[in-house]
């Protein structure tokens, strides 16, 4: 392997591993996109909602109560009946004079498999394995599903975004209340795959980002056309021969379902700040200090004295190694859902389901 070839390899690793949530999130509070007293206020009310289920059942281990819950629905129906559906606006960010433009490079059918993929690993259909028994038994159905509503595509003489900002001052997003706007673009190696807003952002910008080459899933257009895939969609990344499947989008959603990373609200690439003690505030997902990569099923890691769960979504590791929400996450999400401000959380996605 010569040398340029490894550097670009590493390089496409290294943009793999890049979630830009957390410097969003600071950058937010830096500018008073989002406020720390809005934060502090939707923290408070989760807490209340663990607090609900703490007591739901005389049971002590809290597990134990979880589990014995019938399904999922026993938990998501306190906040909104059968299946939420979340409409979603995708918003494709152009540069005509590009040699990448997106306007050509991403049509309707990878948009449609990437609202697939939403719906397969929010609703826990996908099909990967979880070899550890005890995180297969936390995996949590969502019930909760995503349908395109609309694609705004929109020119813009940038040739990549290169701030977390940019996005907005091209396109705002659109009435954040009852829409999911989802962003797809070419962003700078210093942004990373893609970012996203949680609850409690301005409305403007109140949306997840996509770097073009990690949206959608192959997998579902190979169905889709017939094996025609190829002619119609933007290139996948290929790093360590394995094709992103559309999880990063998965991820983005988690954010902005006020999911943070399993390893904590914390910026593992600012040295220190991470540590056994700072974790995600959810309660069945293992402390951990940095994120993970590939897939360690060979090898399941260990950081703070209990296992990493590699394999959650709002991990680092492999598309086609993600495979659970868990049920601690599902709700920190639902908490959400049933803040009398909709400027803290996200209940007019439940209002509008109800109108």
């Amino acid at each position: 392997m010569t040398l340029l070839l490894s550097i670009a390899l590493y390089l496409l690793t290294s943009v793999k591993s890049q979630c830009g949530y957390d410097e969003y999130h600071e950058e937010a509070l830096e500018k008073g996109v989002l406020t720390q007293e809005t934060w502090d206020e939707m923290e408070e009310h989760f807490e209340e909602e663990v607090e609900f289920w703490d007591n739901w059942d005389e049971d002590t281990d809290f597990f134990r109560r979880i589990r014995r819950l019938a399904s999922d629905s026993d938990l998501t129906s306190r906040y909104f009946n059968g299946t939420l559906e979340i409409p979603v606006i995708v918003h494709v960010l152009y540069n005509p004079s590009h040699t990448v433009n997106l306007n050509d490079l991403i049509q309707l059918e990878q948009i449609q498999s990437q609202i697939i993929r939403l719906n397969m690993d929010f609703s826990s259909n996908n099909i990967e394995n979880i070899p550890n028994s005890a995180f297969a038994a936390l995996k949590a159905n969502y019930m909760m599903s995503f349908k395109l509503h609309k694609v705004i595509r929109t020119q813009t003489s940038k040739t990549e975004l290169t701030t977390h900002w940019e996005a907005a001052d091209v396109k705002e997003a659109i009435d954040r209340n009852h829409y999911l706007n989802m962003y797809v673009s070419i962003l700078g190696s210093n942004i990373g795959i893609g970012y996203a807003a949680g609850p409690g952002y301005a409305a403007r910008s109140d949306y997840i980002n996509i770097h073009y080459q990690f949206f959608g899933d192959p997998t579902f257009l190979w169905v889709m056309l017939k094996g025609d895939w190829k002619k119609t969609i933007a290139p996948i990344y290929t790093g360590s021969n394995i094709e992103a499947s559309g999880r990063t989008a998965t991820h983005e959603v988690g954010h902005w379902l006020h999911l943070e990373h399993v390893w904590g609200a914390c910026n593992p690439r600012k040295p220190g700040d991470c540590t056994c003690s700072k974790d995600d505030h959810v309660k069945d997902t293992n402390e951990q200090i940095k994120p993970n990569f590939g897939c360690k099923h060979n090898a399941p890691p260990s950081q703070c004295g209990s296992l990493d769960m590699y394999q959650n979504f709002m991990d680092y590791s492999d598309d086609n190694c993600m495979a659970l929400f868990t049920k601690g996450q599902l709700i920190r999400s639902l908490s959400i859902l049933n803040q009398v401000n909709n400027d803290k959380g996200r209940k007019g996605l439940v209002d509008y389901q109800s109108v």
